[in-house]
């Protein structure tokens, strides 16, 4: 999808992990978001606290994740 000055690709696989690719040479602060309350989420491979909102009254778990430009990132569920 493009995105400023270049694209964001996002591959979701099932409802457990997300793995974002930022395409551009600018940074991306990406909002990674998971149905649910969960305490934790791993980002990159790190285990990082689970944010919580609520969204037109759905709840969710977030992580806000830097993304330099030309990288990739994922973000899974904890188990």
């Amino acid at each position: 999808m493009p995105v400023g000055d270049g694209t964001v690709t996002v591959r979701h696989d099932g409802h457990t992990s997300t793995t974002f690719t930022n395409g551009s040479r600018t940074p991306r602060i990406w909002e990674a978001r998971f149905e649910g309350g969960r305490p934790w989420l791993e980002v990159n491979g790190h285990r990082v606290p689970g944010l919580p909102k609520v969204i037109d009254g759905v709840r969710y778990t977030v992580a806000l994740v830097p993304v330099p430009g030309g990288h990739t990132a994922t973000v899974k569920v904890m188990s």
